[in-house]
């Protein structure tokens, strides 16, 4: 179930990072999960390596994201869930590549796609992923549901995330999300990264300054 839930999550926020990259009209090939990213002209403004050939990728154990990081260019492997709903018969792989500004793009066996960009847009993606998940937390904050947020702070790589809360209000709560929903928001975006994902996520007495609990994630997804 917690995989299940982590895939969808981690579908969503490529979508939404990978339409917010792009800009135009919308693309006559199909885009995974119902999206409809922007068909642009090529931005790559980096020299890449040759396109990457058709042998499907190590598949990573929990089916995320896999990055490749070379000399000039940055490979990145979507898993297959994250095209589920999506006729891959009809699945352009250099129309695709050609829309999201991407140097190359290649559809494996296991029908993950593995697209392969310049260090820029690799910046210009990781850039909007920041800001994306900048504007979730200040909706938190905001919402109704969550009026026990005071404010939410984080590290340029995600790795600390941390919460102010009214820790009366906090601590009522049967049910609390809020670190899980923390912690699987920086592990997306360091999925994006060479880097293993790991963050630490601290709910903070927005009174005191005392520490009310942490979890390091995905260390204590198990627990």
């Amino acid at each position: 179930m917690k995989r299940k839930v982590i895939s969808a999550m981690l579908s969503l926020a490529i979508v939404v990072s990978l339409a917010a990259c792009s800009n135009g009209e919308a693309p006559s090939s199909p885009t995974p999960a119902d999206s409809t990213p922007a068909s642009p002209a090529p931005t790559a403004t980096t020299p890449v390596e040759p396109a990457p050939t058709n042998s499907a990728p190590a598949e990573t154990p929990s089916g995320g994201v896999e990055v490749d990081e070379g000399l000039l260019s940055v490979e990145i492997t979507l898993p297959a869930s994250l095209f589920e709903g999506t006729d891959m018969t009809a699945f352009d792989p250099d129309n695709y590549a050609q829309e999201q500004g991407f140097a190359a793009a290649v559809l494996n066996d296991d029908g993950s796609v593995t697209v392969k960009m310049s260090k820029a847009k690799h910046s210009e993606l990781l850039a909007e992923m920041s800001k994306q998940y900048d504007e979730s937390f200040a909706a938190m904050v905001e919402a109704e549901d969550s009026p026990y947020i005071k404010s939410i702070t984080h590290t340029d790589d995600f790795s600390a995330i941390t919460a102010q809360v009214d820790r009366t209000a906090y601590e009522a709560e049967v049910i609390n999300l809020t670190p899980f929903v923390l912690g699987m928001s920086g592990m997306m975006y360091q999925a994006f990264t060479a880097g293993t994902p790991r963050v630490e996520v601290i709910i903070e007495d927005a009174d005191t300054g005392d520490i009310v609990t942490s979890y390091v994630f995905p260390d204590d997804m198990n627990g």
